[in-house]
């Protein structure tokens, strides 16, 4: 059995991704955020928001979807036992994103650096709707991140 040993400097950068969403996007995803994106992120972060219910409105190709998918990501790391709802124009759209969601939490390496205490229950399902990770209140009900069309099965979630 080998032992890999973490350079000291992935160590930093981990940790500093694991305390500020922006570095999280240029360490996990190597994506610089730019003015636009960062007003964004003011707003995800901010504690005035009445529990976290936001919608963002933009051009296409404007990375609306791309910087909400990081941020999901990142809340997921920084509070496990939360319960997010993804809605989207269609349930399509939203199963896109969750899929890319799930694929970070599962695949990224250093997306595991960072928040190593994520980790997918397959169990209580990991579907291309929704998934569950590993968390301290088991008995919950409702899934990690559930992603759905804006006439989706919102309702009861």
């Amino acid at each position: 059995m080998t032992t890999q040993t973490i350079p000291r400097e992935e160590l930093a950068k981990a940790e500093l991704a694991r305390r500020d969403f922006k570095y999280f996007c240029m360490y996990v995803h190597k994506v610089r955020l730019v003015r636009h994106m960062m007003r964004w992120v003011k707003i995800l972060q901010s504690e005035k928001i009445d529990d976290k219910k936001v919608a963002i409105a933009a051009a296409p190709e404007f990375w609306k979807s791309r910087v909400i998918r990081m941020w999901i990501e990142y809340s997921i790391g920084v509070n496990p036992e939360w319960t997010r709802c993804l809605a989207m124009n269609t349930e399509k759209q939203a199963a896109k994103q969750v899929m890319s969601v799930e694929d970070t939490i599962a695949s990224n390496a250093r997306y595991k650096l960072v928040f190593p205490h994520v980790v997918p229950d397959m169990r209580r399902g990991w579907n291309q709707t929704q998934f569950f990770i590993k968390r301290k209140n088991s008995a919950r009900p409702e899934p990690t991140l559930m992603g759905c069309g804006v006439e989706g099965p919102v309702q009861g979630m």
